[in-house]
């Protein structure tokens, strides 16, 4: 029987990380001259999965890979299993253990993930983390490690010090959880209207707070383990390890030309290496967090990204054109918007008219050639041939920009999706899951979406056996209960005739949703 962790009494928040998935790390990898193993034929360790909201959609996307998942939290593995089981994943293995045991015979994985795990460990957790990165990790391998860093973590440990002075004379993890909130609204309160640091950093806690869950703030901020450090001594350890530094889960953050051109110059001038580029941007940037990506020493990495390499992806990007009908004549401006709120602006007919086609084939990925070829002949009557062969050239240039500001995504293997709700509808076994669980769900693309309590419902019911007329029905039967509250004005409606009506439209409504955020399946 093993010891009783905080996270058995706590249970850590299930959710997906995109930014860990084989898909991703195997696009850092051939960007950097890598040859890591594809995406849908991989082996993968998780360390620390927890209740498995991230390895278990992994696995249910990528059938052919096999996936194992430790944590040292018995009540954590064993709700990993139980929804493994009730959604049929079979290519998962889910171990309680202590990260220590693990040991050479477990064999080798092409992709190590330990995201949240490192800075919530003892030293000699971290060198075993990083041992299994260097000794389980096969030839080609890739190993992601997520960990708070300085200069940005010194505020938030110095509120966490605050924080674990007031909460020790409280014992449940409730109580400790409510006052580390109370203490840091006191602590704003009090330098409130202020023009300084303090009452900033305090003012940006304290929204960020009311955004987590308490599991969350409990894990984050109250452990008893909370160890930030600099990049460059995390570089350095790895190195001591046999590892070296591959680059950045997300890369645009490694790139000086996304600054100043004053402070790039600087930059270029100061740093000799990569590690000393990456510390120094740390250092202009108060960076508080890194998902830092390992591969062996002996790996040959080439630094020089040759776009070129872009041409062999699928992409599939967010952003949307502003205009109802973009027109693409040269010359004009076409604002485009990402759903995270970023945008782009083109004068340029082929790239107005790429980014258009990205645009209508969303969510589904298409191949960077095609996508070429659609804008093409959209454009056709825009462009000469000569002025087409430089806009050709500059569309590369344009989408690994917007890859490097998380605009365009590019994958080698993309997980299909459904544009358009078929008759009969379904989504993925494991979203339905977690909806019957309460669970924010996992879209196609590893992302996680949430709805409301029509949208949970609406979810469980798409497992392609219901028309839409069988889906209604079944949202009727709910709405006729307590489990689910349809009201207008105020009051609850219960009349099959009216509850139709709205349930006819919001499911479809829904449905639609549901295809935009690429939930749906073949």
């Amino acid at each position: 029987m093993s010891e009783e962790t905080t996270y058995d009494k706590v249970p850590y928040p299930i959710n997906a990380f995109a930014q860990t998935h084989p898909n991703s790390l195997e696009t850092i990898g051939i960007l950097f001259g890598m040859d890591p193993k594809p995406s849908t034929s991989c082996r993968v360790l998780e360390i620390g999965c927890a209740s498995g909201g991230n390895i278990l959609p992994m696995a249910e996307q990528l059938p052919e890979s096999s996936f194992v998942g430790i944590d040292l939290s018995a009540t954590q593995i064993e709700n990993a299993k139980k929804l493994s089981e009730v959604a049929g994943i079979e290519n998962v293995e889910l171990k309680q253990m202590n990260i220590l045991e693990f040991g050479e015979d477990e064999g080798l994985f092409d992709y190590i993930i330990a995201h949240g795990i490192y800075s919530w460990v003892p030293d000699g957790v971290k060198d075993k983390i990083l041992s299994i990165c260097k000794t389980n990790l096969s030839q080609n391998g890739i190993a992601y490690v997520s960990y708070n860093t300085f200069p940005g973590w010194r505020l938030k440990g110095m509120l966490r010090d605050m924080m674990l002075f007031h909460t020790s004379q409280f014992e449940k993890p409730g109580e400790k959880v409510t006052q580390a909130k109370a203490l840091t609204k006191f602590l704003a309160d009090a330098v409130e209207g202020e023009d300084t640091a303090y009452s900033k950093f305090l003012s940006k806690e304290l929204d960020d707070m009311k955004k987590y869950r308490d599991n969350y703030i409990f894990h984050d901020a109250l452990e008893e383990v909370n160890d930030p450090c600099y990049f460059h001594e995390f570089a350095t350890k790895a190195m001591n390890e046999g590892l070296q530094y591959l680059g950045e889960a997300s890369l645009g953050t490694m790139l000086t030309q996304l600054m100043k051109k004053e402070i790039a110059e600087t930059l270029s001038r100061i740093t000799g290496n990569i590690i000393a580029r990456e510390q120094y941007m740390d250092f202009v940037r108060n960076r508080q967090f890194r998902q830092s990506l390992l591969c062996h020493k002996e790996t040959t990495l080439n630094r020089n990204i040759n776009i070129d390499t872009f041409r062999k992806f699928k992409l599939r990007s967010g952003l949307k054109p502003v205009s109802k009908m973009p027109l693409l004549d040269d010359g004009i401006e076409e604002e485009f918007k990402h759903r995270s709120g970023n945008s782009t602006k083109q004068t340029n007919p082929l790239a107005k008219a790429f980014l258009n086609e990205l645009s209508m084939a969303d969510p589904e990925y298409l191949a960077f050639e095609d996508a070429l070829e659609r804008a093409k002949r959209a454009a056709s009557d825009k462009l000469n041939s000569v002025d087409t062969q430089k806009a050709e050239a500059s569309i590369l240039l344009l989408a690994f920009r917007l890859y490097c500001s998380s605009m365009i995504d590019f994958v080698n293997n993309a997980t299909s999706c459904v544009a358009i709700p078929s008759d009969k509808p379904e989504i993925a076994r494991f979203a339905r899951v977690q909806a019957a669980n309460g669970l924010p769900i996992t879209n196609r693309y590893h992302h996680t979406v949430r709805f409301d309590i029509l949208g949970f419902k609406l979810a469980q019911l798409l497992d392609r056996t219901r028309d839409r007329d069988a889906i209604v029905e079944a949202l009727i039967k709910e709405a006729q209960t307590e489990s689910l509250n349809i009201s207008q004005d105020g009051k609850k409606i219960t009349d099959k005739e009216t509850l139709e009506k709205i349930l006819k439209f919001k499911t479809e409504q829904l449905l639609h949703s549901f295809a935009a955020n690429a939930l749906l399946v073949n």
